[in-house]
């Protein structure tokens, strides 16, 4: 694993460019958005990187300044990824698992986005979201939640849930046969 770049110059932002990549197409699940999301972050941190608090992993500053990014360019509709519906070269766990989380709100999915994608502490998270830390705790426990919900409930729409909790007639009108 590369070191953690300790100064605070714009030639280190380039070494969290995955993990701002990363996370911007978590949250819009569209290549180019993500990379228009990340480019404008990335022009935003350039300009102010003098601004950046010193008291603050600049990973996680970084990651504020998209979240904020992301924040102003959302129309209060959350995008639902149709790329992923209908899929069917993967397995229906994984797919039921993306249509879940696509349901879920986007403040749902940007805190397990954060602490379970990014790994960030519930300090850290708090940060970037600017919440207390607590708060963090809570809405991870809730979100996890509702995602377990969310998932059982696609698994059980799933046409393969559907075909076998549904018995079909084997003799039609008259005597001759469904299937």
């Amino acid at each position: 694993m590369p070191q953690v770049p300790s100064d605070r110059t714009t030639s280190t932002i380039k070494f969290y460019l995955p993990s701002l990549r990363r996370y911007a197409r978590a949250l819009t699940r569209d290549r180019e958005l993500a990379d228009a999301l990340v480019r404008d972050c990335l022009e935003r941190a350039v300009s102010r990187i003098d601004l950046a608090p010193s008291t603050t992993d600049l990973r996680v500053w970084l990651l504020a300044l998209l979240q904020g990014e992301h924040a102003r360019r959302a129309s209060g509709e959350r995008p639902v990824s149709s790329r992923f519906i209908g899929d069917s070269e993967e397995p229906a766990e994984l797919h039921a698992f993306r249509v879940a989380f696509d349901r879920l709100t986007i403040e749902d999915r940007q805190i397990l986005l954060l602490t379970g994608l990014e790994g960030l502490t519930s300090e850290e998270a708090a940060e970037v979201l600017g919440i207390s830390p607590a708060t963090v705790q809570a809405r991870v426990s809730e979100a996890r939640k509702r995602l377990y919900l969310s998932q059982r409930d696609v698994a059980e729409l799933s046409p393969a849930a559907l075909v076998e909790r549904v018995e079909l007639p084997r003799k039609g009108v008259a005597g001759r046969s469904f299937l």
